[in-house]
């Protein structure tokens, strides 16, 4: 069968057709202008006859091509729709609707783009071919730089050559010499670090200069993007440039929520990578709220026993130090946020920190949510509590919170007598004038406890209250990019300093490409990340200087482990692209996205962003084998306690270790030894010799499943609430009885045998003992032994009922008004 395949145009492609289908004088045309004779196959720029085995309609091949085809005389009908086809193709194809309802192309990405993109880039026209192997980054005098070492061994290791290749040992060396002026740092990343660098790559070396740690890091960075993965070879190439490059913005940040959702220390490190791979320099660790007080404090340690969700989920001072420490090999900052005077409803593990709240019937509401400033006790507990953060978090910054207090004034400050009584003394004739005496004595105690830390303040302190001319006020208000950029100049114009968030608030639900596009039903801040730049206003370059940056924010109503990294990545690069880039050459998303696709695409080298965190990075809210952590030195007292000192008799603190007036961790407690004494006695029965077949499934299979019920309840013995242990002790149970069945009865059939004949009974006098009343009872001891059934179908049923139950008790609670310390523990 010969084939023709005829170019379409400018595109890279071309239609096969058979040669058959052509009429007799398109034929002889085709045969004049290829030269086609004898039946021999031709190759020319005006068309493709080729022999073929069998006829493939309308597929299309990659190929270069020539001239148009030469449209056919006696087919105007055909060549019209041809051309329509082409028209619409070419139409579609460099128009701004893209390939399919206005998405870019799928396929549009670049090989060895630098994203965010630098200051100054030249490429050079030839790419290297690189060896893992035999590939050396050489630091001279920094190679026993801690923040060095540790991170050419990430980069070498697993960022830049992550796709195995054919090792060649006899490929030629090629290396990056990296020159750094100043000294190794031994302490966090400054706030004015310097950022800069320059990158020269040739065939005959490249080379990588900085003035400091952090501007080798960036640098390093983009020398790593300038590798990519060539399929084809197997091989990776490396692209040759010069690269002049510096951050535009200093503050460059992330925030993220660990209150409302506890987010694991592994979670925390994999975004810690992920913002080191788009140069963003601030973690913004927003770790308590009023939902939880997940940081562990020695000076007032009831403060995360009550207001966290459990023991489990609480950052220890080592935790703390192990996410600055590893912030600081990536060189970003962190910048802890304890937010004042509102959002602390998980702060009441101090007594009377918390004002007591009341509805407009005078009758106390069970979720107070603002400190008590009528209380000197309250600012003296301030004042020992950031000397505590301030060791914990040694960056320059403390963001002091201060939004949203107007949500809980009325019933907390407005209604409460005592605080009524105190502005009177005081002569406060308004709340605000209560709220700035607050923020005043603050600020004074915090910059004394934290040796004059950089304060940080939401947007509300600045619009209502009495910042410090020194603070930097943190916006997040705005519906638009132009009311964003109001507030930057009006604020700015004061001297005050400013950092940006409005722009960026990516925990909001969206269809469509919100890091580029406007989004139908929503306000404007709320999509276009790429476009909003906060110093695009009308004012000085002093005055402008003043936007130090801006920070991306994740807050976690909708948030955990399991769904973050797709929800903030690649979105928020569309930020740090803005924020590090300059403006002028960054005004086009469209001209981004295939850097941007490069960078998150699976299919290149680096393979930046997984959307589906690994099995390690869970954290479940009950008892996991994931978490392998099985010690109990912290909980042995607690299993014996009954009481809180915080609270009454009679409150959720006493419900969660009793149930029926059983004290349920003492009976775990129990059913946990009794589950590893019959796991000792089965495998001393099976060393002893008892091995009859049917129980081999036992031996194999239910002891194993055993063993993990007892670790399961060994877990569940250290968390908080009792129901959460119901359906480990009831299947313990369940297990206990029916598993040493068989072997008690083979053991009493073995020892009451008085002839050592295995028969022991003789009801009949024919002068045998008979077995079969007990032989039947073994054998249906065994059975029920070996069956799972019974034991799954109660297990379901007990955590059917904890699900179904957990409401119901959650209401009884609020209708008596119980005060509850947490009620997120029956989460």
């Amino acid at each position: 069968m010969v084939e023709v395949e005829i170019p379409l145009g400018p595109a890279t492609a071309r239609r096969r057709q058979p040669f058959s289908d052509y009429s007799k004088k398109d034929q002889e045309r085709l045969m004049k202008i290829c030269g086609h004779s004898d039946g021999k196959p031709c190759i020319t720029p005006q068309c493709v006859i080729v022999q073929t085995k069998e006829v493939q309609r309308e597929k299309w091949v990659p190929v270069l091509i020539g001239e148009a085809f030469p449209k056919p005389t006696d087919s105007p009908s055909k060549v019209m729709r041809c051309w329509l086809s082409i028209g619409i193709f070419l139409y579609s194809a460099t128009t701004t609707f893209g390939w399919f309802y206005g998405r870019d192309e799928p396929d549009a990405w670049t090989q060895g783009g630098v994203f965010p993109l630098p200051a100054l880039i030249k490429y050079g026209h030839d790419n290297i071919t690189l060896s893992p192997k035999r590939f050396l980054i050489q630091a001279g005098d920094h190679e026993e730089c801690d923040i060095v070492a540790k991170s050419v061994e990430t980069y070498v290791k697993k960022w830049m050559f992550p796709f195995p290749v054919e090792a060649k040992e006899d490929f030629p060396e090629f290396g990056l010499q990296v020159t750094i002026e100043e000294k190794c740092p031994t302490g966090v990343p400054p706030d004015n670090m310097i950022e800069s660098y320059s990158l020269s790559i040739s065939k005959e070396g490249s080379t990588l200069r900085a003035q400091q740690v952090w501007g080798f890091l960036r640098g390093l960075e983009t020398f790593s993007q300038l590798i990519f993965y060539d399929e084809e070879s197997n091989s990776y190439l490396l692209r040759t440039v010069e690269i002049a490059d510096s951050p535009r913005y200093t503050v460059r940040g992330l925030m993220l929520d660990t209150s409302r959702h506890f987010l694991p220390k592994k979670i925390i490190f994999r975004q810690l990578d992920l913002m080191a791979q788009n140069k963003m320099n601030v973690f913004h660790w927003h770790i308590v709220d009023s939902e939880a007080f997940p940081y562990t404090s020695e000076k007032f340690p009831k403060l995360h026993v009550v207001g966290a969700y459990s023991r489990r989920h609480v950052y220890t001072k080592q935790d703390i130090k192990d996410i600055v420490d590893y912030a600081r090999i990536r060189g970003i900052r962190v910048m802890p946020e304890f937010d004042t005077p509102a959002h602390t409803g998980a702060w009441r593990g101090v007594e009377g920190l918390v004002t007591r709240c009341f509805d407009e019937n005078q009758v106390e509401t069970n979720l107070p949510n603002l400190l008590d400033a009528s209380e000197e006790k309250t600012f003296e507990f301030l004042s020992e509590f950031f000397k505590e953060v301030a060791a914990d978090f040694p960056d320059a910054y403390i963001h002091l919170g201060g939004d949203e207090s107007d949500l809980f004034i009325r019933e907390c400050w407005d209604r409460n007598v005592k605080i009524q009584q105190f502005m009177e003394r005081n002569n406060f004739y308004t709340t605000t004038q209560l709220e700035n005496y607050y923020f005043g004595r603050l600020q004074d105690i915090v910059a004394n406890a934290t040796n004059h830390k950089t304060q940080v303040f939401w947007q509300e302190v600045y619009d209502n209250n009495n910042p410090s001319t020194s603070a930097i006020v943190h916006l997040w208000k705005g519906n638009t990019h132009q009311n964003i950029k109001d507030s930057a100049r009006i604020i700015t114009a004061t001297g005050q300093r400013v950092i940006v968030s409005s722009c960026w608030y990516l925990n909001y639900h969206k269809y469509g490409a919100d890091w580029k596009d406007a989004i139908a039903n929503q306000i404007e801040s709320n999509a276009k990340y790429y476009y909003c730049d906060p110093r695009d206003f009308e004012g000085s370059d002093e005055q402008k200087s003043l936007v130090l940056g801006g920070i991306v924010t994740m807050w976690g109503e909708m948030v955990d482990a399991t769904n973050i990294e797709a929800r903030t990545w690649p979105r928020a690069s569309a930020a740090a692209e803005r924020l590090w880039s300059p403006a002028e050459s960054t005004k086009n998303a469209t001209l981004a996205w295939p850097r941007l696709h490069e960078l998150r695409s699976p299919y290149p080298s680096k393979n930046a962003y997984k959307s589906v965190a690994p099995a390690e990075f869970l954290d479940f809210g009950w008892p996991s084998l994931i978490r392998c952590d099985m010690g109990l030195t912290k909980e042995w007292n607690a299993l014996w306690e009954v009481d809180d000192p915080n609270f009454s008799q009679f409150d959720y603190t006493a419900k969660k270790y009793y149930i029926c007036g059983i004290h349920v961790k003492r009976a775990a407690f129990f059913v946990l030894l009794l589950t590893f004494l019959e796991i000792i006695l089965y495998i001393s029965a099976f060393v002893l010799g008892w091995n009859p077949g049917i129980v081999r499934p036992f031996k194999y299979v239910v002891l194993p499943l055993v063993f993990i019920a007892a670790l399961l309840l060994w877990w569940g013995l250290r968390d908080h609430h009792a129901f959460r242990l119901l359906p480990y002790i009831f299947v313990t149970l369940i297990q206990i009885v029916f598993h040493p069945v068989p072997l008690l009865v083979h053991l009493y059939t073995k020892y009451a045998d008085k002839d050592g004949d295995g028969i022991f009974t003789d009801k009949n006098d024919d002068g045998r003992e008979d077995n079969n009343i007990l032989r039947g009872m073994s054998d249906v001891g065994q059975t029920l032994a070996c069956m799972l059934l019974i034991p799954v179908v109660i297990y379901l049923f007990f955590i059917y009922v904890v699900h179904r139950c957990r409401k119901y008790f959650l209401d009884i609670d609020a209708a008596q008004n119980k005060n509850l310390p947490n009620v997120r523990y029956q989460k």
